[in-house]
């Protein structure tokens, strides 16, 4: 499950309850893989990126998203 990243407290104060949507999606087994830019060692940008199957005519596809896009002020 979630573990204590140094980007998670980034994430906490730019979307206020991510934590349980965070951990609701790693139940149903989808995993975002982060993309940070940190200054000296703490996180200052994060963009995740999610996986999605999906169906188009029938036929399962894999599809992605960007979320989760933020920075420090």
């Amino acid at each position: 499950m979630i573990k204590d990243n140094s980007y998670l407290n980034l994430l906490v104060a730019s979307f206020p309850g991510i934590r349980a949507n965070i951990i609701r999606r790693e139940t149903l087994g989808y995993f975002s893989i982060p993309f940070l830019q940190e200054e000296n060692g703490e996180p200052v940008f994060h963009v995740g990126f999610l996986e999605y199957p999906i169906f188009i005519e029938g036929r399962q596809c894999k599809a992605g998203a960007l979320h989760a896009v933020c920075t420090t002020s």
